[in-house]
Formats: structure tokens, C-alpha cells, sequence
């Protein structure tokens, strides 16, 4: 059950963090931060790995639901985009079973039976 929550909460934040993103990517261009514009917009993973500190690949597991976030690294990402946590969680709680599904289709998460037994099966 414990598990099952977790997985859930994991892609919830995920939805949040790339709605975000696509937010970001839309209100501006991705060479305003080359030009040194001081009002730049961080609206790319490089870009929120660069103003964060995190690997560039911990940032695109956490906005492609492979990986659980802490509030300390939530907190930085929410940070790069100009975004709060109260910004976050009003996402978050919008978040209906529909896009949770399309979520996982999109991304093709398996559940962790699945994995197993795909782990298994290549040994």
C-alpha cells in the first residue's frame, strides 16, 4: 500500500514539475539566459540543472516520474521556476485519475511487478 502511495505521489509531482516546465517554455525564448538577460527564464531541464546544482539527469528523472523527489530538491526546482510550494500543491491537487493514466501511457511506467518480472526475464 505504502509503496503503491508512493508511486502515486511520485507521478503526481511529475505532472506538476513538466506542467511547469511547459508553462515556462512557453512564456519565453531558450537563448534569453545566453543574451545574460537578468529577468531570464529557466525553461529547459539543463536550465533548472544549471540554476539548481542537480545533475541534469536527476532532474529529468524527476519531471519524467522515474525517481521520488525530496522536499529540499522540490524546493530548488520550484525555485528555478519562479514557482512556490502553495504554487505546487494547488497542481497538485488538481490532478484527476484520467491524467495520472495518461501520464503513465505517455511515459510507458510500469508497475513494479512488471519491472521484475522484465528484470527476470533478461537474466
Amino acid at each position: 500500500m505504502i509503496e503503491a502511495q508512493d508511486s502515486l505521489i511520485t507521478i503526481k509531482t511529475a505532472i506538476v514539475l513538466k506542467s511547469m516546465l511547459d508553462e515556462a517554455k512557453k512564456r519565453g525564448s531558450s537563448h534569453s539566459r545566453i543574451s545574460n538577460n537578468p529577468n531570464h527564464i529557466i525553461n529547459s531541464i539543463g536550465k533548472i540543472a544549471l540554476e539548481t546544482g542537480l545533475r541534469k539527469n536527476t532532474v529529468s528523472d524527476l519531471v519524467n516520474g522515474k525517481k521520488a523527489t525530496k522536499l529540499t530538491t522540490l524546493i530548488s526546482i520550484l525555485n528555478a521556476l519562479g514557482k512556490t510550494l502553495i504554487d505546487f500543491s494547488k497542481h497538485f491537487e488538481k490532478i484527476t485519475d484520467s491524467d495520472i493514466q495518461n501520464f503513465k501511457e505517455q511515459h510507458k511506467l510500469l508497475e513494479p511487478s512488471k519491472k521484475a518480472s522484465i528484470k527476470k526475464f533478461k537474466k
